[in-house]
């Protein structure tokens, strides 16, 4: 038998133990395949999970009160399922496991520090899997906020110890014209930390979504100019039934103040249908019905803000130096006008060009406050500036802004400011300050800082504005890079994102 027979007969030989072995090794790499695939989509729906519960433990802060809990794990689930709301499976499939509180030191004042920590679980369905016998993988997170309830806030932030203060203070006219409005709202599931003013009336698009409010904000944080609810909110309709059968044993609590224009007409009128109606058939008169702020009480629909019970003087907004409630922005912007274009002119130096220390700032205004002023804008694409301050409007781009830094200023004097920016970190952080013109805010992230225009737009859906003045005028733009609040009892804390182990805090973990 030559050498090339004797090839052939050994690999017909070994041909079937081959086959043996190619069979036991296709199921594994299948098996292999499909722990891949598996695991790939428990990372995502893990990574899903943990920023949903960041966003949920955040806002829990902002409602602590260790007197009175009981709105922590509301407040949880409503933030939980709105950040899962495009995923149904995860909406509809995560658990709270508990939320617990340490605090700082030895554990026994809260005034020093306390941590908020959000345990989430979930079982995230296999698809290859399942040919082993794995039906689902337990995915858990943990979350946890640092909150101090009594840290002040150095000196008078002036118009910016608001979340919002919007000027425009004209009559009720067009509730679908941004311009006529001093606040518009067009989208739902908002929720508005800290005070907010009005000087003229607010338009929102939805009084609610099903049978949750579009838009809530805190407890005792709203004032208005405006007396009454007619004054003020200027979304409304007229109704008759829907009134009628949204009230009483019906009541879902966005009907209870509606504003009556024509009571139920008396019995003994002489139409026998409308005024001595058969039963079943009554006139139930008529009412105007508004869409409004709730204040949030860890019920889906809220209380309904009522001017009656808001009511304040006007807030003047304008740039003057002798207006107390902008002396700071007069003040600083000023500053920087005499140090770098004491004369007029376009000013600029990016982040790029800016040495240790030094900040960014694009200037253009000629110190004509009180009048359209010969600046241009600011509208500028791939360069950096941490201060933008111009006479004409602003357009804040994604390329304009970098994620390290503490927050943004923007100044638009006459103009109106556009912001589609990026995040700093997990919000976009900004102190802006538009007297003649209007804010849009159109980035779909938080909000926190402070605006402060003549109109306000929002037409961002799931999204939240916090307050935080980032120390304006006291210390350059230094500030904490945490955000701030006001607690249930009105004192000012600060809240942000922290790490979930701390030595520093109490090893005594109390569940809430």
């Amino acid at each position: 038998m030559t050498s090339l027979n004797r090839l052939l007969s050994r690999i017909k030989n070994e041909r079937g133990a081959y086959m043996v072995f190619f069979a036991i090794l296709i199921p594994i790499l299948f098996g292999c395949a499909g722990l891949a695939v598996d695991l790939g989509n428990g990372f995502a729906r893990h990574a899903r999970l943990q920023k949903a519960a960041d966003a949920a433990v955040l806002a829990a802060a902002y409602v602590y009160d260790k007197d009175d809990v009981t709105d922590l794990k509301t407040v949880a689930h409503t933030y939980l399922e709105a950040n899962l709301y495009a995923d149904t499976a995860m909406r509809d499939n995560y658990k709270i496991d508990k939320i617990t509180k340490r605090v700082y030191g030895d554990g026994t004042d809260e005034t020093k520090g306390v941590l908020l920590s959000l345990y989430v679980s979930q079982n995230v369905d296999t698809t290859f899997m399942r040919i082993l016998g794995l039906q689902k993988i337990p995915v858990s997170v943990e979350a946890t906020a640092r909150l101090v309830p009594d840290s002040p806030i150095t000196g008078d932030p002036g118009v910016f110890g608001f979340t919002m203060v919007a000027g425009y203070s004209g009559p009720v006219d067009n509730p679908g014209v941004l311009n006529k409005n001093a606040i518009y709202i067009n989208s739902d599931n908002v929720y508005i930390h800290g005070k907010i003013h009005s000087n003229g009336p607010i338009s929102i698009d939805h009084n609610n979504s099903g049978d949750k409010r579009s838009v809530f904000i805190e407890k005792g944080a709203f004032s208005s100019s405006a007396k009454t609810d007619l004054e003020l909110w200027s979304n409304r309709r007229i109704v008759d039934w829907e009134h009628e059968d949204n009230t009483g044993p019906k009541d879902n609590g966005f009907y209870n103040n509606d504003t009556m224009l024509r009571p139920r007409d008396p019995p003994n009128r002489n139409d026998p249908f409308i005024y001595n109606p058969p039963p079943g058939h009554q006139d139930p008169g008529l009412w105007v019905h508004f869409n409004r702020f709730g204040y949030y009480d860890g019920t889906s629909q809220g209380q309904d803000v009522l001017a009656s019970n808001t009511y304040v003087d006007k807030i003047n907004i304008a740039m003057e130096k002798d207006n107390s409630s902008v002396e700071k922005v007069y003040q600083y912007v000023e500053k920087y006008r005499n140090e770098f274009s004491p004369t007029g002119g376009l000013y600029r130096k990016d982040e790029s060009s800016c040495k240790s220390g030094e900040e960014s700032i694009y200037l253009d205004t000629d110190g004509h406050y009180d009048s359209a002023g010969s600046g241009s804008g600011f509208s500028e694409n791939h360069k950096q500036y941490k201060i933008i301050i111009t006479d004409g409007d602003i357009t804040v781009n994604r390329e304009n802004c970098n994620t390290s830094w503490t927050n943004m200023t923007i100044i638009s004097l006459h103009g109106n400011v556009n912001v589609y920016a990026n995040e700093m970190h997990d919000r976009f952080k900004a102190i802006i300050y538009a007297p003649n013109g209007c804010v849009r805010y159109y980035h779909k992230v938080a909000f926190e800082g402070s605006i402060v225009a003549k109109h306000i737009w929002s037409n961002v859906w799931n999204c939240s504005f916090y307050w935080n003045p980032f120390q304006f005028g006291d210390h350059g733009e230094s500030g904490d890079s945490g955000s701030s609040g006001t607690t249930g009892s009105g004192g000012v804390k600060q809240v942000k994102l922290h790490s979930n182990e701390d030595k520093d805090y109490s090893g005594i973990e109390i569940s809430i």
